[in-house]
């Protein structure tokens, strides 16, 4: 079974470049549930920003992760498919995709 893992960035309980693994992202688009090691050495699982995580990459799921995983793949080829996909979207170059409406214009005319 194969999952989509990323290196936390920075976050306050998981240790700064930490593998984790992206469980699902719960409807949201902004903060997938990942499992990874916290700054104290425990096993934890939290909502975690994607602007915290970088390094999406497809890798074989250990026994100790199979239980926890949602989003799995039979192959390598289709975890990577998303993986691309989240290290396309996820840290935006310019702007933050995830706002649709336009910024208010505060100038005083």
């Amino acid at each position: 079974m194969y999952a989509v893992f990323a290196n936390v960035v920075k976050d306050k309980q998981l240790r700064t470049g930490a593998k984790v693994l992206i469980v699902r992202c719960n409807g949201d688009a902004e903060r997938p549930i990942v499992v990874g090691t916290s700054t104290g050495g425990r096993i934890i699982q939290k909502y975690v920003f994607y602007k915290n995580l970088t390094n999406f990459r497809a890798k074989w799921v250990p026994p100790r992760l199979q239980e926890k995983a949602v989003w799995e793949w039979e192959s390598k080829e289709e975890a990577q498919a998303l993986a691309d996909h989240l290290s396309e979207t996820a840290r935006p170059k310019k702007g933050n995709p995830w706002i649709t409406r336009e910024p208010r214009n505060n100038s005083n005319s």
